[in-house]
């Protein structure tokens, strides 16, 4: 088999380096994928087993320098994560705008983090928050809460597409809901696996597992349900190491094609 393309996926997130969610996630995933991760940092985070320890927020005018040299570069789809505070929230939202409608984008709305291990330490502020569902939002093609960050779903009604993830959810089975302006709702549903009820990371991967696909194909109701079949086979797997996912550290050259699967061209020219 030849080298295809690679496909560069921006990953814009909180660092995370003693228990490897945030961006070290992001960047191990699409290593795995045969991927290339360009990642920008917008916060450092201190966190051990006990949970989130420390946040510290990058300067806006770093962040605007790292994002536009990373866009103008070249890349093929972003995922964002955890942003900190309101102002790197709208400094992200303004570099974006631009791209809209050129690049895939999948917001993962972090506020908090999973586990916290002082009060009043979050990965974004309710300001931030409010910015991200008000200017981020609008520019993503996939949004991905889990059941806490999706609440009530009052801001995610005019969302263009939504997958609300089911692992904070009761029962043994785990039904991931995706819905869009476009399409009926429907479920992605899988069982339960036991002892992965906590696996630090899988945020994360999930919604740059949809950036990926999306870089690929532009269609967030398969990227959505390819994202949760990969994600629940790597869990099946040997992928934990004290609670944390691992992905698959070694790429194989045609991963991107036989871990997910795309339309047909025949079915794709036909949606056109």
């Amino acid at each position: 088999m030849e080298d295809g393309p690679t496909f560069r996926i921006l990953c814009v997130g909180g660092s995370d380096p003693r228990m490897g969610a945030g961006v070290e996630m992001d960047a191990a995933v699409c290593r795995a994928l045969g991927f290339e991760p360009v990642t920008v940092v917008t916060v450092e985070t201190e966190q051990s087993e006990h949970g989130l320890e420390s946040v510290r927020a990058r300067s806006t005018s770093e962040l605007t320098r790292e994002l536009v040299r990373a866009l103008h570069q070249g890349v093929d789809a972003v995922k964002v994560g955890a942003l900190g505070n309101a102002a790197l929230t709208e400094t992200l939202a303004e570099v974006l705008l631009p791209w809209l409608g050129e690049l895939p984008i999948v917001v993962d709305p972090v506020g908090q983090a999973s586990r916290v291990a002082k009060p009043g330490v979050m990965l974004n502020t309710p300001e931030g928050l409010a910015l991200m569902q008000e200017k981020l939002f609008p520019l993503a093609d996939l949004v991905t809460p889990n059941r806490i960050e999706y609440g009530t779903g009052d801001a995610y009604e005019f969302c263009g597409a939504v997958v609300r993830k089911g692992g904070h959810d009761e029962g043994d089975i785990v039904s991931d809901r995706f819905w869009s302006l476009l399409e009926d709702p429907v479920e992605f549903r899988r069982p339960r696996l036991p002892g992965r009820t906590s696996v630090h990371g899988t945020g994360c991967a999930f919604a740059t597992l949809a950036a990926c696909h999306l870089a690929r194909c532009r269609d967030p109701r398969l990227a959505s349900k390819e994202a949760g079949d990969v994600l629940h086979a790597w869990l099946s797997g040997p992928g934990l190491r004290e609670g944390r996912l691992v992905p698959p550290p070694t790429p194989r050259r045609d991963w991107p094609l036989s871990m997910f699967r795309f339309p047909s061209p025949e079915r794709s020219a036909n949606q056109d």
